[in-house]
């Protein structure tokens, strides 16, 4: 069955291509600096995009972004390891994501710092 022609379908296909970024890229590296200590480096962006939010008739705009996470590990011995975390360490707090179906706050993204120990037993 051909659905080219079903303005339905084709109106829904449409509202998904310009409510998700045209571009986005990732660049990720993880080194491992001695037996004891590694290293993670995680860049990433994306293309902004601006849609009419349909039952409710107002624009939304999620700008574009690119963004660093970083991660430092120390393996106290075999069975313990600290890590600290920086997450979207590179520009202001953000919109990530815009509800289609409900009316709801949009979510915004901020910097964040995460310490953290694994423990194996």
């Amino acid at each position: 069955m051909d659905d080219s022609n079903n303005p339905i379908v084709q109106g829904a296909g449409d509202k998904d291509e310009v409510g998700t970024p045209r571009h986005h890229g990732s660049l990720r590296s993880q080194w491992n600096l001695s037996s004891t200590q590694q290293f993670d480096a995680w860049v990433r962006g994306s293309a902004g995009y601006d849609r009419v939010n349909a039952p409710y008739v107002n624009l939304v705009h999620v700008p574009g972004y690119v963004t660093l996470d970083l991660r430092y590990a120390h393996k106290v011995n075999k069975d313990l390891e600290l890590a600290i975390t920086g997450r979207n360490l590179v520009g202001a707090n953000r919109t990530e994501f815009v509800s289609d179906y409900i009316p709801s706050v949009p979510v915004e993204i901020v910097p964040s710092l995460l310490l953290s120990a694994r423990w194996k037993f």
